[in-house]
């Protein structure tokens, strides 16, 4: 499931916190009920809602400062590996998804399987990436070339 990940400061500007973003139209495409539970139950409480979107919000607020905000974001994003919420390179730059049905491998290895697929499916089966891009798999081919 896409997802949108804002970093919020306090009034104050010494605590740093999260914020998880989706558009309330994933809730026909996906069983959303997954995206807060476990461990992302633990981590996120509910947050002021917006116009179409969910809102998620990082129960915990980290204090930083100009010295050790380096150190906070890399925390802050290594918590998001084990949230099962994974980034991707796209042409429009880095877009995040949260993995629902998460597999047995390392993330990175269903990418290269899936750019493997897509790329010997252009050289040999032209007609089968047509109907990929022509269907409900386009967003996700895309990001994926």
């Amino acid at each position: 499931m896409p997802i949108d990940i804002e970093f919020q400061v306090n009034e104050a500007h010494d605590k740093l916190f999260t914020e998880v973003i989706y558009q309330k139209e994933q809730e026909a495409k996906v069983d959303v009920a997954k995206f807060f539970k476990g461990e992302r139950k633990k981590y996120f409480k509910e947050g002021f809602p917006r116009d179409n979107k969910t809102v998620y919000r990082a129960t915990r607020r980290k204090s930083y400062t100009s010295d050790n905000i380096h150190r906070i974001y890399k925390n802050i994003l290594s918590e998001y590996r084990k949230l099962d919420i994974i980034p991707i390179l796209t042409k429009q730059g880095y877009r995040y998804y949260a993995d629902l049905r998460p597999g047995d491998l390392p993330q990175l290895s269903y990418s290269l399987l899936a750019m493997f697929y897509l790329g010997s499916a252009a050289r040999y089966r032209p007609l089968e990436v047509k109907s990929l891009l022509e269907g409900e798999l386009r967003p996700l081919v895309s990001d994926v070339c």
